[in-house]
């Protein structure tokens, strides 16, 4: 294996806050096991989180290699702490298709939100937009005017990503912004090398991170399919609704 660097979570966050605190740019992807399995073409069964035919799956492929290999980002990557199986193999893919050298941890979002937010609300202070599946969702918390929202076809809104290139591409014309969040399943990796020539934001994939923010405030089948089990917060369809009120509290109160 190519030698490479990956940070671990606190590492990860450390280098983010780093950062910020010397004024520049952060343009933050992650990567995981639905991307790996398009990637290297394996059978949709073997990931939860993919939707589509095998066709649409192929179409989607090249635009996923040509973000991965985009390189103004900080890839965040899941797979490097395995030894053998499944998980060796996307680190192992990452790294060599990728062709970078430095990787940051892929839950480094989830991380911090379990803290409390003390990093991620960075990214929702100034003007940000959100892209997201969930944008009506979104107006219920983020309420002030600060905020701008593009509403995704589909949750995972890959299938969808050029019609949302164009949404995000033609309010960028009339606005600019501290801030995009991307929320938005594979599109959110496709984006980011697209966007980034246009504006001078922070952009960050956070992914489903922002269910878990909006679902005591709107609701809990937000998270019935991302149960938020490798943050530890519930089981697989099981929230733990206090924990989860805690937390988007926490977070709320540094908006």
């Amino acid at each position: 294996m190519e030698q490479f660097i990956q940070l671990n979570k606190i590492e990860t966050c450390k280098f983010i806050e780093n950062k910020l605190k010397q004024k520049e740019r952060c343009i933050v992807s992650r990567w995981g096991d639905g991307e790996y399995h398009i990637l290297n073409h394996k059978n949709v069964e073997q990931t939860a989180d993919y939707q589509g035919s095998g066709k649409e799956k192929n179409r989607i492929s090249p635009y996923l290699l040509e973000a991965l290999q985009y390189k103004k980002q900080f890839i965040c990557a899941a797979g490097f702490g395995a030894k053998q199986g499944l998980w060796f193999d996307i680190g192992k893919f990452y790294i060599k298709h990728s062709h970078h050298t430095f990787f940051g941890n892929a839950n480094w979002n989830v991380y911090d939100y379990n803290l409390g937010s003390r990093l991620i609300s960075r990214f929702f202070q100034g003007s940000t937009l959100i892209v997201t599946g969930h944008a009506k969702e979104c107006k219920k918390v983020f309420t002030d005017k600060r905020f701008a929202f593009i509403r995704t076809n589909k949750e995972n809104a890959w299938d969808s990503d050029k019609d949302l290139f164009l949404k995000v591409k033609n309010i960028l014309k009339n606005k600019d912004f501290d801030n995009i969040i991307l929320s938005a399943g594979k599109a959110s990796k496709i984006l980011i090398p697209m966007l980034a020539p246009l504006c001078n934001s922070h952009l960050i994939d956070f992914g489903a991170c922002i269910n878990a923010i909006l679902a005591p405030h709107t609701s809990y089948d937000l998270i019935t399919s991302w149960g938020m089990s490798w943050a530890k917060l519930s089981n697989w369809g099981k929230p733990d609704k206090k924990k989860l009120e805690k937390l988007s509290e926490q977070f709320i109160k540094q908006l």
